[in-house]
């Protein structure tokens, strides 16, 4: 399956929907070993539980919807996300499109390490695809947020 390196330890996809679905290549063609999977998918990945595919596994399902997701939850999820990359974890962060609700989660964790807002969604678009943030709610409520130290 293919997934998107946005920085080190941390990567974007789609949901993955299938038992093929386990092994994972990044945007270069290399072979990238998943360690830990943000799931805000409505929905378990049919992966899980499965050893192979990570040792962490966080569900979180929220909809891509017009109006914001709880706020405190986003920045704790984003904050988990980096202390498994500090941990040495590849994270896997996923919702249906790996557009906009994958990309609030990993925007919000960049932002946190000390991206500038704007950055950070410059950043997705360029590493996942131009249309990360098109919810403009969640791009409205990131673009607000103030960077970690």
């Amino acid at each position: 399956m293919r997934i998107f390196e946005i920085v080190p330890r941390l990567y974007q996809s789609v949901t993955p929907v299938d038992d093929d679905d386990r092994s994972f290549t990044d945007q270069e063609g290399r072979p990238v070993r998943i360690t830990a999977v943000v799931d805000l998918e409505g929905s378990i990945d049919p992966n899980i539980p499965m050893e192979d595919l990570g040792d962490v596994y966080l569900y979180w399902p929220i909809e891509d919807k017009r109006r914001m997701v709880d706020e405190e939850t986003v920045r704790a999820i984003a904050g988990f996300t980096n202390r498994l990359m500090e941990g040495g974890h590849n994270v896997l962060v996923h919702c249906h499109s790996g557009l906009n609700r994958a990309s609030l989660i990993t925007g919000r964790a960049l932002v946190a390490r000390g991206m500038d807002p704007q950055d950070a969604v410059d950043l997705l678009r360029e590493r996942r695809s131009p249309d990360c943030l098109n919810n403009r709610v969640f791009l409205d409520w990131l673009l607000g947020e103030e960077p970690g130290p």
